[in-house]
């Protein structure tokens, strides 16, 4: 899979990722020196001795002039040669100390941090934490603007995930025992940025990139982040396109669905004289869904999934108009607030253009788990089940499933609905609202 863009954010992080090892790297080797200097020369400060003191310095510069690898200051080359000056002019006594140094490269890495964030204005734009994007974005851009506001407010935008420290210092270690071993990076890498910590489940929307990643023996976390980037920019081009077609999707199921009432049943009218069995539920009608009004029993107009429910023994009450005017008005919005389709936002309907939207309804089908324990969870269609079924099933009876048990595990809605009315109502006469 080939990159179509800048390499995103995990090129930069595993800069640091390199920096925090080689940084640990130095210290220990700065400290062995000091304690050299201790016992052989016997100075308690190393700035005292003259020769264990340029050897500090010189690791110290070693550690930025001459490192290996990608870092984060690797590109910097006027900050490198600046950096050389200074500490030469340390070691020549002249007027500059190791404090001027180390201002300088937090100055440094604090300039690089910012250039990070101009450069993929994405990493703000997802954020979750309510900022206003548009004022961190000034603040990147604002100099004055001291380093521990300016990052203090980032968090506040993106989201301060908790122990995200402690999660940092470990995926670094874990790196850094894998060191060369792809195989582990990659499984580390898996861990880390596809899966939940908590449950080891596949995080939301990961599935597809975590397949092409682990197919793959050539593709590198920053190639699947730049391609998630990626998708991420062609979504946002194409959502006031995906927001219409949303919209009229929703019409078009509020329209379907009241329709679909209506060919089955809407309209039941029990008729006195007849002495076959009708459900009490019957009699006791709560009022008209829309005005409230008394409803008459021996002339009402109901909501077909409710009524089967409630016939289930079910806890769904039965949802009732008084006239042909309130059910207009209120089926429709009753059926998208209480039955609508249960993918939400990853319904096919929403992901497909193509896909046929006239016969929303009298595709439906609903969970048989959750049919059995009298309840409806329903799908606009089986291809739509098939692609979020699983996930329902997962998340609410703990169940797995395999994709070729979907149709056996998806019941026709309507179906069911008409049977469960005909035996609990076999004296009720149904009368078609044209």
């Amino acid at each position: 899979m080939g990159s179509t863009g800048k390499v995103a954010l995990p090129e930069h992080w595993t800069e640091l990722s390199a920096a925090r090892v080689h940084r640990q790297q130095c210290a220990d080797e700065v400290e062995a020196i000091k304690k050299t200097c201790l016992s052989e020369c016997e100075k308690a400060n190393v700035v005292e001795c003259e020769k264990c003191f340029p050897k500090v310095l010189d690791r110290m510069r070693a550690r930025y002039c001459d490192a290996e690898g990608r870092e984060w200051f690797s590109e910097r080359r006027a900050f490198l040669n600046e950096l050389d000056v200074m500490f030469t002019d340390v070691k020549d006594h002249k007027k500059i100390d190791l404090k001027s140094i180390e201002d300088s490269i937090a100055s440094e890495k604090e300039a690089w941090y910012r250039w990070v964030l101009r450069m993929y204005p994405q990493f703000l734009s997802v954020g979750d934490g309510g900022a206003d994007q548009d004022e961190l974005r000034a603040m990147l851009d604002d100099p004055v603007k001291r380093w521990e506001e300016l990052t203090e407010r980032i968090w506040e935008g993106v989201g301060k995930p908790a122990n995200w420290e402690a999660d940092v210092d470990s995926l670094t270690d874990q790196i850094t025992v894998a060191k060369n071993d792809a195989a582990s990076l990659k499984q580390i890498y898996i861990n880390f940025f596809f899966k939940d910590s908590q449950t080891g489940e596949v995080v939301e929307s990961a599935q597809q990139y975590l397949e092409a990643y682990a197919a793959s023996d050539t593709m590198s976390i920053e190639q699947v982040i730049d391609r998630i980037s990626q998708d991420r920019k062609a979504s946002l081009m194409t959502e006031p396109q995906r927001e219409h077609h949303r919209n009229r999707l929703d019409e078009l199921r509020r329209a379907k669905m009241a329709f679909e009432q209506n060919r089955l049943q809407n309209k039941t009218r029990a008729q006195a004289s007849q002495t076959p069995a009708v459900s009490q539920d019957l009699y006791n009608l709560p009022p008209c869904a829309v005005c409230a009004a008394t409803v008459d029993p021996k002339d009402v107009l109901s909501c077909s999934v409710c009524q089967a429910l409630a016939h289930m023994g079910g806890k769904r009450e039965l949802t009732v108009w008084c006239s042909d005017e309130c059910f207009e008005k209120g089926a429709g919005d009753h059926n998208e607030l209480e039955h609508d389709c249960e993918s939400g936002d990853r319904c096919v309907q929403y992901e497909d253009e193509d896909i046929e939207m006239q016969d929303w309804t009298s595709n439906a089908v609903a969970c048989k788990e959750c049919i059995d324990q009298k309840r409806d969870t329903i799908y606009c269609s089986i291809g739509c089940a098939a692609s979020n079924l699983s996930r329902h099933r997962h998340e609410k009876h703990g169940l797995k499933t395999a994709a070729y048990d979907i149709k056996k595990l998806a019941v026709p809605l309507w179906e069911i609905v008409e049977k469960t009315l005909k035996e609990a109502n076999p004296g009720l006469k149904y009368t078609v609202v044209e």
